[in-house]
């Protein structure tokens, strides 16, 4: 008996002894008061807002760590580029906040880090959701995906082009959908307009309207979008414009029927595509045969034995507007650039399918009209334009870590519409320097 009592004994002092040292450990962690949080937080608002960024709020968390002393992930140069010179600070105690960062649409874009010794700020970056141990500046908003290179990236310091400009009497301000040099000869541009579908061909400096052809006489449906394709013909996606029938007053549905082909003559013929069913919105020149948009899917179509299958559907997660083919660095691979009005997009083949491997992260209504690419530098880099939702053209730039806009010498309402005009492996563009007051002028490339 005296023994189990004192067994007991030393059972119950070891476990106050564990319960002291427990409380003392509690005591010991690190906290800061409520009015250094307070005054940290409103640090950490106004740096969040000042680089247009969210963050969840409710993520928010401290602790004490003590700054890097080297360069580790390149966080010195992501917090040096986000203006604030953390390898100053190396090695010194901080107080370290971190917060899962958010783009405007809502997606999360990893954890951002603010590093504070006494009463300031100053180190901040953030860490990318695919690239846990590297480290960006804010300023670096969209990032390609993790593993994603290129042959070549832009250089701004290239200019190697002339161009000779005319004046340009076509009625081309929205641009054209679509280009194309068939069998390396006649460059034609099509262009919706309306009920008809205009076909241009070029020839020394200046366009001429090759063919005018009213769609709805052809079939009852209205030209939705259109490509020019390898073999010729031109593709057709055809369709309706219906009211809605619901509370949103003056809202207007678009509804895709089928698709036309028109053949090198510009003549229906009699071969064409059902798409009753199926939520349609584009369809885009892709290899020898086309895509067609349907909801957030890719429909693939090749060309097979004098007609066109399909041969295959991929999941993309955006109904797309418009979609261009285009090898952006030379490599002899073909990237293809999206938008389905609230985000530009660049994704690549995968197996069978094809990646996201770039996009905005807007995601509210910001393009316009139609995508155009062209290497006006001739740094062998392509750029890629489209026109924001005042119809003034941005321009996009590809650089190692994402794609940029560039818009230092594009004014409000000037237009870009890029393209090899007269086929002799370089680019020329239609500047339009006003679409309500202004005019078009051709720069043709020397």
């Amino acid at each position: 008996m005296k023994r189990f009592l004192m067994l007991l004994s030393c059972l119950v002092f070891m476990l106050c002894g564990c319960s002291a040292e427990e409380n003392q450990a509690e005591e010991e962690r690190f906290s800061i008061s409520k009015e250094k949080q307070e005054e940290y937080k409103a640090q950490i608002d106004e740096v969040i807002n000042s680089f247009y960024w969210n963050y969840d709020e409710d993520t928010l968390a401290y602790y004490d760590s003590h700054i890097p002393s080297e360069n580790i992930g390149g966080i010195f140069d992501a917090s040096n580029e986000s203006g604030y010179n953390l390898e100053r600070y190396k090695g010194r105690e901080a107080v370290v906040y971190t917060g899962d960062l958010y783009y405007f649409n809502g997606e999360k874009a990893g954890i951002v880090y603010f590093y504070f010794a006494g009463n300031n700020v100053v180190g901040v970056c953030y860490s990318p959701v695919d690239r846990e141990e590297e480290y960006f500046s804010l300023n670096d908003r969209n990032l390609f995906k993790s593993g994603v290179e290129f042959k070549k990236y832009e250089d701004t310091s290239v200019n190697e082009r002339s161009y000779n400009t005319y004046k340009v009497s076509s009625n081309l301000y929205e641009g054209f959908s679509d280009i194309y040099n068939l069998h390396g000869q006649n460059t034609y541009l099509i262009a919706i307009d309306g009920n008809y579908i205009k076909r241009y061909s070029f020839s020394r400096s200046y366009f001429s309207m090759k063919n005018n052809i009213n769609i709805a006489s052809l079939c009852g449906l209205e030209p939705l979008s259109a490509a020019m394709l390898e073999n010729g013909e031109t593709a057709v996606m055809v369709g309706s414009h219906i009211q809605s029938q619901d509370d949103n007053e003056g809202a207007v549905t678009v509804v895709a029927e089928k698709i036309i082909f028109l053949n090198e003559n510009f003549s229906k013929t009699d071969f064409e595509i059902d798409l009753t069913g199926s939520t349609y919105s584009s369809v885009a020149r892709c290899g020898n045969g086309f895509v067609a948009i349907n909801d957030k899917k890719m429909d693939i179509y090749s060309y097979v034995d004098g007609k066109y299958e399909k041969s295959g559907s991929s999941y993309i997660n955006v109904q797309a507007t418009d979609f261009k083919e285009v090898d952006i660095d030379g490599d002899g691979m073909y990237e293809f650039v999206l938008t389905d009005g609230k985000d530009l997009l660049i994704y690549r083949r995968k197996g069978t399918g094809f990646e996201n491997i770039w996009r905005t992260n807007i995601s509210v209504e910001s393009f316009y009209g139609y995508i155009y690419t062209g290497d006006l530098n001739g740094d062998d880099v392509n750029e890629i334009y489209i026109c924001d939702n005042t119809g003034t053209a941005i321009k996009y730039i590809v650089t190692p870590k994402g794609l940029v806009s560039d818009n230092e010498e594009i004014n409000y309402g000037n237009r870009i519409y890029a393209g090899d005009f007269n086929g002799d492996g370089k680019d020329d563009y239609l500047f339009v320097d006003d679409v309500q007051e202004g005019s078009i002028t051709l720069n043709l490339c020397e």
